[in-house]
């Protein structure tokens, strides 16, 4: 045992931990790593704000158009003014005889007047039944 010891206070010891400049290496790498997740986040963030502001205009263009498909062929009109509707202007514009007789054009367009203004633009055809 006497001669273990012996040996082990003569050997060099090569293993004394991380220098300062190891330690501020790795830290500038975790730095750069977390700068480049934080950016994706964000992007991330702002592409589903956008994704959810362009479904509920597509969800405020189709309630409007299931509401002027409901109305008889005679009575469908052009809107007077835009309406306003939970931070949406929706206005809509119809067109007799196109693209046919006896057909009429309905086109919906919802205006997203937030922060990046989008327009949802649906159109649709309108016959008479007889």
């Amino acid at each position: 045992m006497k001669k273990e010891k012996s040996k082990q206070i003569g050997k060099k010891c090569n293993e004394q931990g991380f220098t300062i400049i190891e330690a501020l290496i790795g830290i500038a790498i975790f730095s750069i790593a977390l700068l480049a997740i934080a950016t994706l986040t964000i992007s991330s963030i702002n592409g589903n704000a956008t994704a959810r502001r362009v479904t509920e205009s597509s969800a405020w263009a189709s309630d409007r158009i299931e509401r002027l498909m409901a109305v008889d062929y005679e009575d469908l009109e052009s809107s007077p003014a835009p309406v306003r509707e939970g931070g949406y202007t929706i206005s809509w514009d119809v067109t007799d005889n196109t693209p046919m007789a006896n057909v009429k054009t309905v086109r919906v367009t919802v205006l997203n007047a937030q922060s990046r203004p989008r327009d949802i633009t649906f159109e649709y055809y309108k016959a008479i039944t007889y």
